[in-house]
């Protein structure tokens, strides 16, 4: 299977200048990051996931909107890209006869970067999922899988995008499709093993992937010390083997994937965040914990609540981050007529924290319409990694906002 990697043209790189911050106050945007707290970068893509790498660089998944390849870009802390990485900060994936998006990302141990993806063989022959592999300066690892790509041959095609690495340092990917019927519609959760070297794990389930209708559609994935995987938001566990467990039961969380709006808790405790519809044209958003099993926390106190107080609007979460303090910051939009970047702080007991932003809620314009797909705790500081785009030029591109925290 021949593969072919592709470099992105180098293109203008937007930057925009916010306001800058009144104080130095929890949720001011950090006068250090980019220009004024912000920074876009047009021409890559779009994004889909991010993570912070161990020099706390901020990595991006990207896909393409004008033809050209799906990859990664790099960021310093200070938000340049960096011209380490790549070519000029971005570095594309590996291709060939797979068709697959960028979707999940995570940083192995050694500092290699893996890219998971729902993937179709280019003759259609073939769906699965797919994991690509770079390196620390963004060049294909030729030596995982098929010249830098790994590919699970999986029933069903699921759209895919959770990965992490285990303590073994086998890469796990997590995904789900719908099968239809008549009155209804099935969810399969999927869940792909892949070795070091980027062979299906067939020590895992069956030929190296576990599916089944208990986990549902996956977005997020953990593992603990015993190499147990845990899944979400079905509260769900697979032994290190493969086998269902019927009842979850997490002592301790040692990694899990990046992105989305589902986070771990280290104790297996977890939390979710989304919209709760009020009336037409009024969505709040809610956080709410469970216990390992899958049980509601009632514990965890947290009322549906508004980007911006008092404002009707429709507010949406696609995103959750824990502080190292315990803190729970989420992030979506805030849309009325025009969609701007929402975040807010919840206290470890539930509680919108009144000393972040004002009263622990506020919202970001950069361009006109973006949105938070994932949020990242950088040391003291929040970086919401989200969608933008100029209305009036209608070009679309990747906004990195930092928050002091």
């Amino acid at each position: 299977m021949r593969r072919l990697w592709l470099l992105a043209p180098l293109t203008a790189i937007a930057v925009t200048v916010a306001p800058p911050a009144a104080s130095a106050a929890p949720g001011s945007l950090d006068p250090s990051f980019g220009r004024g707290g912000i920074v876009i970068t047009n021409g890559f893509g779009t994004p889909s996931d991010a993570i912070l790498d161990r020099n706390k660089d901020i990595l991006v998944t990207v896909n393409s909107n004008n033809g050209g390849p799906n990859g990664v870009l790099r960021y310093l802390p200070n938000g340049a890209l960096d011209s380490t990485f790549g070519r000029g900060g971005f570095a594309a994936l590996p291709s060939g006869n797979l068709i697959a998006t960028a979707s999940g990302i995570a940083v192995q141990s050694d500092g290699n970067i893996v890219v998971s993806s729902s993937a179709i063989t280019t003759d259609t022959s073939q769906v699965g999922v797919a994991v690509a592999r770079l390196t620390s300066t963004g060049s294909p690892d030729t030596s995982f899988g098929d010249g830098g790509i790994a590919f699970g041959d999986v029933p069903g095609g699921p759209g895919a995008g959770a990965v992490v690495e285990d303590q073994n340092g086998n890469i796990l990917v997590g995904g789900s499709f719908l099968t239809a019927g008549y009155r209804s519609s099935t969810t399969t959760g999927v869940v792909v093993r892949f070795t070091k070297n980027g062979q299906p794990d067939t020590t895992f389930g069956s030929g190296g992937a576990v599916s089944s209708t208990a986990l549902g559609g996956i977005q997020t994935l953990g593992v603990d010390p015993s190499g147990d995987v845990f899944v979400l938001p079905a509260a769900a566990e697979i032994s290190a083997t493969g086998a269902i467990i019927p009842t979850a039961a997490a002592p301790q969380i040692t990694a899990s994937s990046q992105g989305g709006p589902n986070a771990f808790l280290s104790n297996g405790q977890s939390l979710r965040t989304g919209s709760v519809f009020v009336f037409r044209g009024n969505t709040e958003v809610q956080v709410r914990r469970f216990q390992a099993t899958g049980a509601l926390d009632s514990s965890f106190t947290s009322n549906p609540f508004h980007y911006l107080t008092g404002v009707t609007a429709r507010d949406g979460s696609n995103a959750i981050a824990i502080e190292p303090n315990g803190d729970v910051v989420v992030g979506g939009s805030h849309w009325l007529g025009t969609a701007v970047l929402g975040l807010a702080r919840l206290t470890p007991g539930g509680s919108l924290d009144p000393t972040f932003g004002s009263q622990g809620v506020l919202t970001t314009t950069v361009q006109g319409d973006e949105s938070v797909g994932t949020l990242l705790a950088q040391g003291n500081n929040i970086v919401a990694v989200g969608f933008t785009e100029d209305n009036s030029t209608s070009t679309a591109g990747v906004a990195l906002a930092r928050y002091l925290g």
